[in-house]
């Protein structure tokens, strides 16, 4: 989507939207992109269906695109640094930084602008803020068009938390009503030419899941290859079961207990390396499994 354009920010004494940029760019140049590509949490990003319509370097900056500008908001809704959301977001990017410490202190300027900002426009949502973020990340960073965002993203992100292309396609043909019946209304080449753009991808995103679906020799060969996907966001405790407990949620279930039982098969889920503390995060999630297996709902 088109990100909102800020207007009539405060900006505090000593701080404007030059510095904030420069901010947000010593950020950008700090992190390691392949390394961030590698990170397992990362599961959207290798989306095959985003290589294909936008290419994984455009895929990438969409998604530190959404960090940077999450973590925005969050710190306008929360007021404060304190928050899990952040917390996850700064693990994610700081396992990817080229160089950890400037890294950490560099983050930590922008979060500070970030709140003084918030401070000085405390009468606002944060959208006007998260908006400004978006804005200028924008202007560094090649991103999908409008269409694309409209339609392949939220579609990618169903199938991504191991849904099937059934429901996949579901959420794509709410979003194309939903863009249609925004702009139903509305004339002029533009909108128009919006409405044969997002058309024209939400063909091409069924298409592609639909080949998908029939190339694949089985719905279980598919829930294996999500599945895959999706373990390390089980591992982090990311991913939950609200019940009922049913057969996927029970092989998911097995598996995680296997790759979490040696070090060796864990490396398999992350090939950038077990540490002490993913190890013990890993062991955790076995009682999780476990609970699952036994019919509990985990708390």
């Amino acid at each position: 989507m088109d990100a909102l354009k800020p207007k009539g920010l405060t900006y505090p004494e000593g701080l404007d939207e030059a510095k904030t940029s420069e901010s947000i760019q010593t950020i950008l140049d700090g992190i390691d992109r392949e390394r961030l590509f590698e990170d397992r949490r990362m599961t959207r990003v290798r989306h095959p269906l985003l290589a294909e319509r936008i290419g994984r370097d455009v895929a990438l900056n969409t998604e530190i695109h959404n960090l940077l500008a999450d973590i925005a908001l969050e710190l306008y809704v929360s007021n404060n640094t304190d928050n899990s959301g952040i917390h996850i977001i700064e693990d994610i990017l700081l396992s990817a930084a080229k160089d950890p410490k400037t890294f950490r202190a560099n983050l930590a300027a922008f979060k500070d602008a970030v709140i003084q900002l918030s401070k000085s426009n405390s009468d606002g949502d944060g959208l006007e803020i998260s908006g400004l973020v978006s804005n200028l990340l924008r202007q560094k960073l090649k991103m999908p068009n409008l269409a694309q965002e409209f339609i392949l993203y939220p579609t990618v992100t169903i199938s991504s938390l191991g849904e099937s292309n059934e429901d996949a396609l579901k959420t794509l043909e709410g979003c194309r009503e939903q863009f249609l019946d925004a702009f139903g209304g509305k004339n002029g080449d533009d909108t128009e030419a919006l409405k044969e753009a997002v058309e024209a991808e939400a063909a091409a995103v069924k298409a592609w899941f639909e080949d998908a679906k029939n190339e694949l020799s089985s719905r279980e060969q598919m829930e294996d290859d999500v599945d895959g996907l999706l373990l390390p966001a089980l591992i982090h405790g990311l991913v939950t079961v609200e019940g009922p407990i049913d057969e996927r949620d029970m092989k998911r279930a097995r598996r995680l207990l296997k790759v979490t039982a040696t070090k060796e098969a864990l490396s398999k889920v992350f090939p950038g390396g077990v540490t002490d503390e993913l190890w013990n995060q890993a062991q955790k999630r076995r009682s999780w499994a476990e609970a699952i297996l036994r019919g509990e709902l985990p708390q």
